[in-house]
């Protein structure tokens, strides 16, 4: 998948309460309205123990959580745990995995004072070797006026790695009148789309991100400065529910091309399958594969061997679905096949091919009646025997007259390293609202950065920057009320300005911007036209610290791993939150190969 980004701040648009709900085709598969006297621990694993790291000192307690009222209440404190105070608190954990659909919960999150952090997320789990992604319905700091919507790709479970954030959107949070508000995403197979009371708040392409996810309701409690004077804090979810419907022709089946498991995973752990039997005798394979870069490999070289590569699909529409597969051997196998269970049929086996070049293999009649299915790529062979598996594919045939949607394989490097308002420009209005973007973009010993912009009005603007506090190494790109635009190189503290001449940003236009930084010379180009050079700059671009920005220069929050925390950051307090529109970006960690 070409790794980018597109989203859009739409208009305020009043809904009412009843309104809210998933877009047309969608049907209710599964719901839980914690109407009950107690956790349904059949569906739902607590959230427990630590969660550390800077600037977040939790845990979570399953006594925190509890139903009251047809609510889940989850109750934040500080209370002493084996001898220590700690910072309590917790949330659920969907043990089914959900894909492809519209997730929808109303919360009413503790709002009173610092340190809690309520969340409606999806994320898989490392030790369940599901972890792909991560989508945030919402997050948001207690006491803060202000929600995250995010999509993350995680290619380890060790953390964020290379990976830029696809989006990090910041923007003041829509409570109704009782403090609650209705959060829904909606993850397709092209994007994934955010809501708020029924407003679509943002959309991020995603093409070709299969998974599917665990569902996570949480309120963190340690996250930052604690100030536990208003506690108990209290925040509560009054259900959660999950929609899906018919995808033709488009794939649900995780890590059918493997490639997932990237550079960062065990290999003998195929991410999203299990492996039953010879567990050594599969692997995946970095090799001439006919789709991506790796496909999965069963057999061993030094004695015989069998071995099953089985993921389960839930919560899957009744229908009549297909799956095929890629494949090449060695021969001499004693068998090679996909096995079909838990559909509620018998089993359906589908021999693979056992040919030195790749051939396609198709089982075209699968009918799913339990909501379930079970696949799995079975082998069994003597010494020096192999098998090679890719690009499965498992879906509802495509519609009369169309063809299956072929999704690019998902690939983990782009160039340039991220893009924004691909789709359509963003908008924003100047009310705070912003872009958090990684700190391995636009980073390094060259750069480029090249924007159309449409400025709403000439004023000291702050349109995006990744500029830390101090040093001597980052950039910022701001505007002027006199009409100038500015490339600021370096730190908030300590940079060199490259500058235009005044009268050169126009009103409710749109114009490109280019900027290009490389060996101490910096090239601002407006419209195609070269309008400030400067040469001999101390101050680099390769700082690996500060997050960016986009609609800020600065701002009141900061990035800290996968959460947003309030800083005490009053540093370029002269520029003011962008008003206007942006996009398409996009962000090179590289030159420009010529001057636009």
């Amino acid at each position: 998948m070409p790794r980018c980004t597109s989203l859009l701040l739409l208009p305020f648009l009043a809904v009412a309460a009843e309104e809210v709900g998933p877009p047309p085709g969608y049907t209710l598969v599964w719901a839980d309205e914690f109407d009950g006297p107690t956790v349904d621990e059949r569906a739902w694993a607590y959230r427990e123990g630590p969660r550390t790291g800077p600037n977040i000192d939790a845990w979570n307690h399953r006594e925190a959580v509890r139903l009251q009222g047809g609510e889940l209440t989850i109750t934040c404190t500080q209370a002493e745990v084996d001898g220590k105070v700690r910072n309590l608190g917790g949330g659920l954990i969907s043990r089914a995995r959900f894909g492809y659909g519209y997730y929808e919960t109303v919360c009413r999150p503790f709002n009173a004072t610092h340190g809690v952090h309520p969340a409606f997320w999806a994320r898989g789990l490392p030790l369940e070797n599901n972890l792909v992604f991560e989508i945030d319905g919402f997050e948001s700091d207690s006491a803060e006026p202000m929600t995250s919507h995010n999509l993350y790709i995680i290619p380890s479970p060790r953390g964020w790695t290379q990976v830029p954030w696809p989006s990090r959107l910041n923007r003041p949070i829509d409570l109704r009148p009782d403090g609650s508000f209705v959060n829904a995403w909606e993850y397709t197979p092209d994007e994934v789309r955010f809501y708020n009371n029924g407003r679509l708040i943002s959309r991020v392409p995603a093409p070709g991100l299969v998974a599917a996810q665990n569902v996570w309701l949480t309120a963190l409690n340690g996250v930052g400065k604690v100030d536990p004077s208003g506690f108990p804090g209290v925040t509560t979810f009054g259900y959660f529910r999950y929609y899906a419907k018919p995808w033709p022709g488009r794939n649900l089946l995780p890590n059918g091309d493997f490639a997932y498991n990237f550079d960062r995973i065990d290999p003998q752990e195929p991410v999203c399958w299990d492996e039953i039997g010879n567990r050594n005798a599969s692997r995946v394979v970095t090799t001439d594969a006919p789709r991506g870069s790796a496909c999965l490999r069963q057999g061993l070289d030094d004695h015989e061997w069998q071995v099953a590569t089985v993921q389960e699909l839930v919560h899957l529409l009744p229908g009549t679905y297909e799956l095929t597969g890629l494949a090449r051997a060695s021969g001499g196998l004693e068998w090679s096949r996909l096995r079909v269970s838990g559909h509620g049929g018998a089993d359906l086996l589908l021999p693979l091919p056992q040919t030195a070049g790749w051939s396609r293999a198709t089982l075209p009649s699968i009918p799913v009646a339990t909501g379930t299915v079970r696949i799995a790529v079975e082998s069994r062979g003597p010494a020096r025997t192999w098998t090679e598996i890719d690009d499965l594919r498992f879906r509802l045939p495509a519609a009369p007259g169309t063809t299956p949607r072929d999704e690019p394989a998902y690939t983990f490097t782009a160039d340039p390293a991220w893009t924004a308002g691909t789709l359509e420009p963003l908008t924003f209005t100047g009310d705070g609202s912003f872009l958090f973007f990684d700190r391995n973009v636009g980073r390094g010993e060259a750069i480029t950065i090249d924007a159309v912009v449409t400025c709403d009005r000439r004023d000291d603007l702050g349109i995006l920057a990744r500029m830390p506090a101090t040093g001597t190494a980052g950039w910022a790109v701001v505007t002027y009320a006199d009409g100038s635009l500015a490339l600021h190189l370096g730190s908030q503290q300590d940079f060199t300005e490259i500058r235009t001449a005044a009268d050169l940003i126009r009103p409710g236009q749109a114009q490109r911007l280019v900027a290009v930084v490389e060996a101490g010379t910096a090239t601002l180009w407006l419209e195609g036209r070269q309008v400030a050079q400067r040469s001999g700059i101390r101050h680099t671009t390769d700082d690996a610290t500060a997050a960016g920005r986009l609609g800020q220069a600065a701002g009141a929050f900061q990035a800290v791993g996968d959460v947003m925390v309030r800083t005490t950051d009053s540093a370029r307090p002269a520029f003011k939150p962008f008003a206007g529109r942006i996009g398409p970006l996009a962000i090179a960690n590289r030159a420009h190969p010529s001057q636009p």
